[in-house]
């Protein structure tokens, strides 16, 4: 019972800390000019939901056809 408690706890921490993570992304998102300034967003945004060290952001250029980096 005690081990359930701490699992239900720390899984609900970890929800919270995923919840606020978007609320702020989304918040961030609003003030965010251009394309660029989105995709910098996203990346510092998604390490926080997905728990990873290292994220890029990837945007494809129609003129060019490729992928370019536009947020780390």
């Amino acid at each position: 019972m005690a081990l359930d408690a701490a699992t239900a706890l720390e899984e609900a921490r970890r929800r919270g800390e995923t919840a606020s993570t978007l609320l702020d992304l989304s918040r961030s998102r609003t003030r965010a000019i251009t394309t660029d300034d989105v995709a910098q967003r996203l990346a510092e945004a998604v390490p926080g939901v997905v728990g990873g060290a290292r994220v890029a952001v990837w945007l494809w250029d129609r003129d060019r056809q490729q992928l370019t980096i536009r947020g780390r």
